[in-house]
């Protein structure tokens, strides 16, 4: 299982070899509830047939939301938990929660909605959602307490991103904010997304 590590300055460490590091760029508090991210990555790593570039402005965002506790029968009792949703196309979070029950994503577990609304059943691979009509996924997953509230000032995760910091600042030096946004916005479009503002679904 996938580990994600958020610390209490922004920084994050994942148990995987590429994009696995990073900070997040920004984070929304939406009226009805929930949160939408946007991460910078520091290890973005080489990517066939995308610019070098890219690894500036390729920000993933999800949309999560703090859910009840789940009781769970054995000793630990009631399990922390977040629902995570992300779009299935380009690489912002969703806009709007998707029209999912609470109750219709267990713990561990990943569902499917289709652009009108359905959710899929249980059970199914990421390709076979898509073949189906799915353009995005809500998975249940359970929060623990960190061991340490922040990264070591200095180990490997803070030098890391303080040196692709250094590197970025100094990129995006010849280009102006409003271009560096377009830049951003033709990118998740290549990914499939639509345009629009930074996480209202419209991109």
């Amino acid at each position: 299982v996938e580990a994600h590590t958020y610390y209490a300055d922004g920084s994050f460490s994942f148990t995987r070899h590429s994009q696995s590091r990073g900070y997040v760029h920004f984070l929304t508090h939406h009226e009805t509830g929930f949160y939408t991210d946007s991460l910078q990555y520091s290890n973005f790593g080489e990517q066939h047939g995308l610019p070098t570039f890219c690894k500036y402005l390729y920000r993933p965002g999800v949309a999560l939301r703090q859910c009840a506790d789940l009781e769970q029968p054995g000793p630990h009792g009631s399990v922390r938990n977040v629902l995570v949703a992300q779009a299935l196309s380009g690489f912002r979070a969703p806009g709007e929660w998707p029209p999912v029950p609470d109750e219709g994503v267990p713990l561990g577990e990943t569902v499917f909605i289709t652009a009108g609304g359905v959710l899929l059943p249980r059970g199914l691979a990421m390709e076979e959602a898509r073949d189906r009509g799915a353009t995005e996924m809500v998975s249940r997953m359970e929060v623990v307490p960190l061991e340490v509230p922040m990264p070591p000032l200095d180990g490997p995760l803070v030098t890391e991103i303080e040196a692709f910091q250094r590197e970025m600042t100094a990129w995006a030096s010849h280009y102006s904010p409003e271009a560096l946004d377009r830049m951003e916005a033709q990118l998740h479009h290549a990914f499939g997304g639509t345009f629009g503002a930074h996480g209202d679904g419209l991109e």
